[in-house]
């Protein structure tokens, strides 16, 4: 986000392993960004929700895919290819 600090981009992936060897098979495939803050009591990463419908895969990216100067999140995975821009 342009702090200086490293943030994390991660999720569920849609039906990973199938009913047998994924946990929650049918729960939703969330996308979030957890934000790293520094506080009194150390690094915190506070978690913000992306998308509830299109979940993380094996390909995820952060880039300025609109040109804005801005981390824009593409995902690619078994639901496709993803483009979330960031809007302020």
């Amino acid at each position: 986000d342009g702090d200086g600090l490293k943030d994390l981009i991660t999720g569920k992936r849609f039906w990973a392993h199938g009913p047998q060897g994924d946990v929650e098979p049918n729960a939703p495939a969330v996308l979030y960004w957890f934000k790293l803050t520094r506080g009194p009591n150390g690094a915190e990463f506070v978690p913000h929700l992306i998308d509830n419908d299109s979940g993380v895969g094996t390909q995820v990216v952060a880039t300025d895919s609109d040109g804005d100067k801005r981390p824009d999140i593409v995902v690619g995975n078994k639901k496709g290819l993803n483009v979330f821009l960031q809007r302020r």
